[in-house]
């Protein structure tokens, strides 16, 4: 098994688990470091609404743990049960087996990363994982079940790519841009790159983002000196509106994902 590094790193995956066609819990998946043992760590535990309106302590199960890596960004295979995950001290990214699978174990499946790939999303459909590289300021694409061919999808016109999400079912990839000389914004192309366009201005420090596929709505995080909010808005960026918003003092959202999990 991978041998690898640990705090607390803030980027979560959800993954569905069924029987007989029929979803039985989802599986969240943690990238952790811990300064106190040096180490990093992906581990997973069941989405419990009924444990979270509890507000119950939830213990993690750890399914790879090192000292020498330090893993940063995961996405979740919802159908083939895998997890990619990057790390940024060896420049990789690994995708593991099937979770169910005992012994499963992961390998790297990319190398050349600048080291700051802030966020992954992956087409099911293809079986593709796509990721934002802000050090080198380009979006790649790697497919992970056939010999690891990989393309360039953008490579133009970024500055500070910072969140990536994707629409399979619709053939649409979206991304965040912070900005610097160009404005803040977040545009939409196809899968491979092609028409690109400009969907969502006005923002302030856009981050992470996600899809839901089920409304057909996009959601992202957005920070400022004075405000943290969360907007959402159709896939071609009209009917913007606010979801939560709050003041900047009380902290900053980061990592955001959309599940069928209703929590009342």
């Amino acid at each position: 098994m991978l041998t690898s590094r640990i705090v607390v790193l803030l980027l979560i995956a959800c993954l569905s688990s069924k029987a007989n066609g029929q979803v039985t819990g989802n599986t969240l998946f943690v990238a952790h470091y811990s300064f106190q043992y040096f180490a990093t760590y992906i581990g997973w535990l069941p989405a419990s609404p009924e444990s979270y309106k509890n507000n119950q302590t939830l213990d993690y199960d750890i399914a790879y743990a090192s000292s020498g890596h330090f893993w940063n960004s995961i996405a979740a295979d919802y159908h083939a049960k895998n997890i990619t995950f990057h790390d940024s001290f060896n420049h990789w990214i690994y995708l593991s087996d099937d979770l169910e699978t005992p012994g499963a174990d992961a390998h790297a499946i990319e190398s050349g990363t600048s080291g700051r790939v802030l966020a992954m999303t992956i087409d099911w459909l293809a079986q593709n994982v796509y990721w934002v590289d802000e050090g080198y300021n380009w979006i790649k694409m790697t497919n992970y079940f056939s010999g690891g061919y990989e393309a360039t999808i953008v490579d133009t016109g970024l500055e500070r790519p910072s969140g990536i999400a994707c629409h399979p079912i619709k053939g649409y990839l979206f991304w965040t841009e912070l900005g610097n000389t160009y404005l803040p914004k977040i545009e939409r192309s196809s899968m491979s790159g092609a028409n690109r366009r400009t969907i969502v201005t006005g923002l302030s420090e856009p981050r992470s983002m996600a899809v839901d596929i089920t409304t057909n709505r996009i959601y992202w995080v957005d920070n400022s000196a004075t405000e943290s909010k969360v907007e959402s808005s159709d896939l071609d960026g009209d009917d913007r509106r606010m979801e939560v918003s709050q003041s900047s003092s009380y902290g900053l959202f980061d990592s955001i994902a959309v599940d069928e999990v209703r929590f009342v």
